[in-house]
C-alpha cells in the first residue's frame, strides 16, 4: 500500500507520511516502538509542530516546553473535541474537561473549589483503601500477583465511588462490579485515537463503548437520584462531588437567575464521568509503575523507607507530612517523569486561526502536546533516560519541582 505524505505542500506544517484513509492511525495500536518516543523523535526531523494524520482527521501535535505553554494559554485555544461514540451514549452535556469557554471556567472552578475543600474526605478515602491495598500485597507473599489489574484496579475505582457518588463498596459487591466492568471496557478501548477521534459505528469497539456507557448512565442516573433524596433532609451536609453539585442546583434554583445553565443534570452525568475516566486508569497506572520502579531500583526503595522510619516511625504518612519527606517526594516525581504514562494529554481545539511558529493554523484544528518531549528533555533533565530521583532535590536536600514536570498536561 502507498504511503501519503501530509501537508507536503508546505503551506501547514509537514508531517510523517501515513496509509491511505488511515493516515497514522495504526501508531496509536503499535506495539513494536514506544509511542512517545516515535513522536518525540519526530519533532527532531519535522520541527516542534508537525501533522499527524488520525483517519481524515489533520492533527497538530506540540512538543517542547515553550511551544506547549506558548499555545495552551492561548485563550483562542480552549476547544475541546467531540467524543462522537461518548455523546452518543451520555447525552449533550459536557463536564470540566470537555466543556469550553465560560462553561468550561464554571465547571472547572467549582470542580477544583470541591476538592481543595475536600482534602480530608479524600485523603480518608485513600487511607481507608491503603489498608485493603496492603493487605492484599501482605498476603500469600509468594504468590505472583497483578497489581495493576488485581490490586490497583478495583483500590481506583473505590476511591473514585467514595470521593464522586458517597458509595463504599466491597469488591464483590454486584453494582461495583458491574462499575469495574464498564469502566474496564471503557479504559481498555479507549487510546488517544479511538478516544478523540471516534465515529459512533453500529459495530466493533466503539458500539462495545456505547452499549457499556449507555448503560453506565442509567446507573449513574440512578445513585444521583439516591443522592438528591438524601439531600432532601434540610439537616444533610454534602458528603461527596455529586451532593455539592446537587446542593449548588439547589441554591440557584432559589435564586432570581433559576437553575445555571452551566449546572444542569446532563453536565453532572458528563462530570462524574470525566472524573471516572481521569481519576481511576492514570493513577492505577501510576501507581503500579512506582512498583515497578522501585523493584528495578532497591536502593531507592531503601531511601525511602529510611526517611519514612526517621520521620514518621509507625504513623502512617499523609499529605501533610509531604514536606518532611524530601526524598519520597522526589522519588514520586522521578517515576512520574520517567513513566510518562499520560504523553499526549487532553487535546484543544482552536476557536479562531492562530499562527504557531510562523505557521497560520485554521480555526477548528486540534493540538495535542507531547508531554515525552517536556520530561525527556535533556536541558531540563541532564542524561534523562536516567533513572535518578535526586535530581529533584537541591543543594539543602529539599525537593525542587521544575517547570518541566508536567506529568498531567500544561495549560490553564
Amino acid at each position: 500500500m502507498a504511503l501519503c505524505r501530509v501537508n507536503a505542500s508546505g503551506s501547514l506544517p509537514k508531517g510523517p507520511p501515513g496509509l491511505p484513509l488511515l493516515g497514522n492511525l495504526l501508531l496509536f495500536r503499535s506495539r513494536a516502538h514506544p509511542v512517545d518516543e516515535i513522536l518525540t523523535n519526530w519533532a527532531k526531523e519535522y520541527g516542534n509542530i508537525y501533522t499527524l494524520k488520525i483517519g481524515p482527521k489533520l492533527v497538530y501535535i506540540l512538543n517542547g516546553y515553550d511551544l506547549i505553554n506558548e499555545v495552551f494559554n492561548n485563550p483562542d485555544v480552549d476547544g475541546r473535541n467531540a467524543a462522537k461514540t461518548f455523546k452518543a451514549a451520555l447525552g449533550e452535556g459536557k463536564g470540566p474537561a470537555s466543556s469550553e469557554g465560560q462553561a468550561w471556567s464554571c465547571q472547572r472552578h467549582f470542580t477544583l473549589k470541591h476538592f481543595s475543600s475536600s482534602t480530608a474526605k479524600l485523603e480518608e478515602a485513600v487511607a481507608t483503601e491503603v489498608t485493603t491495598v496492603l493487605s492484599a500485597l501482605m498476603s500469600q507473599p509468594q504468590t505472583p500477583k497483578d497489581v495493576h489489574n488485581d490490586v490497583f484496579k478495583p483500590a481506583m475505582y473505590n476511591i473514585m465511588c467514595k470521593v464522586a457518588l458517597a458509595k463504599y463498596y466491597t469488591y464483590k459487591d454486584e453494582e461495583f462490579e458491574t462499575l469495574a466492568d464498564i469502566w474496564d471496557t471503557v479504559n481498555t478501548n479507549s487510546g488517544p485515537a479511538t478516544l478523540y477521534y471516534s465515529v459512533k459505528l453500529p459495530f466493533g469497539k466503539s458500539d462495545e463503548i456505547f452499549r457499556k456507557i449507555s448503560s453506565l448512565k442509567i446507573l449513574l442516573q440512578k445513585i444521583v437520584d439516591e443522592r438528591r433524596q438524601c439531600l432532601n433532609d434540610k439537616s444533610a451536609t454534602p458528603s461527596c462531588f455529586v451532593d455539592s453539585y446537587l446542593l449548588l442546583q439547589q441554591n440557584e434554583l432559589g435564586g432570581k437567575e433559576g437553575v445555571s445553565k452551566h449546572f444542569t443534570d446532563d453536565n453532572l452525568l458528563w462530570s462524574i464521568f470525566e472524573l471516572f475516566f481521569g481519576g481511576t486508569n492514570i493513577p492505577r497506572t501510576l501507581m503500579s509503575s512506582v512498583v515497578v520502579y522501585l523493584i528495578n531500583n532497591p536502593h531507592v526503595q531503601e531511601k525511602i523507607q529510611q526517611e519514612l522510619d526517621t520521620e514518621l516511625g509507625d504513623k502512617p504518612p499523609s499529605w501533610a507530612d509531604r514536606q518532611r519527606l524530601p526524598y519520597t517526594q522526589a522519588a514520586i516525581a522521578e517515576i512520574m517523569r520517567h513513566a510518562n504514562v499520560t504523553f499526549l494529554a487532553v487535546p484543544r481545539v482552536a476557536r479562531k486561526p492562530v499562527t504557531i511558529g510562523g505557521y497560520h493554523i485554521p480555526a477548528g484544528s486540534t493540538l495535542m502536546s507531547n508531554l515525552h518531549s517536556v520530561m525527556m528533555d535533556p536541558t531540563a533533565f541532564p542524561n534523562p533516560e536516567e533513572f535518578h530521583p535526586e535530581r529533584f532535590l537541591d543543594t539543602d536536600g529539599n525537593f525542587r519541582k521544575p517547570r518541566e514536570l508536567v506529568p498531567f498536561g500544561m495549560g490553564e
